[in-house]
């Protein structure tokens, strides 16, 4: 009986020892998941922040452009009108985009 007993102590404690290393692991694995998803979207942010401030560097360069064009004293060289009119409504809308898209959470982290 004593023989049972020891068995018995034997296969808890290695059925505790690989539950207790499987909750470990769990874990471990978890975390790392958690780590890479807030790199990803560091990653995702910060390509967002930069297209939208190239965007904006675009929008603030064409209103110059098109304000030498009235006649304003800026740097930079005159647009003819109705190109730098269409050019700034496309920049413009662009930027919209950038703004929504930096501000947007992906679909795979909204809870």
């Amino acid at each position: 009986m004593s023989e049972l007993l020891t068995q018995l102590g034997t296969l808890i404690g290695v059925v505790i020892g690989a539950a207790a290393t499987f909750v470990v692991t769990a874990a471990g694995a978890r975390a790392q998941w958690n780590r890479e998803q807030q790199a990803r979207m560091e990653d995702r942010k910060l390509d967002a922040c930069v297209a939208y401030i190239d965007v904006t560097t675009r929008v603030f360069d064409l209103s110059l452009r098109l304000a030498r064009t009235h006649g304003l004293p800026t740097n930079s060289g005159p647009i003819e009108l109705e190109l730098g009119l269409n050019q700034l409504t496309e920049a413009a809308i662009e930027r919209s985009q950038c703004w929504y898209r930096r501000r947007r959470p992906c679909s795979s982290c909204a809870s």
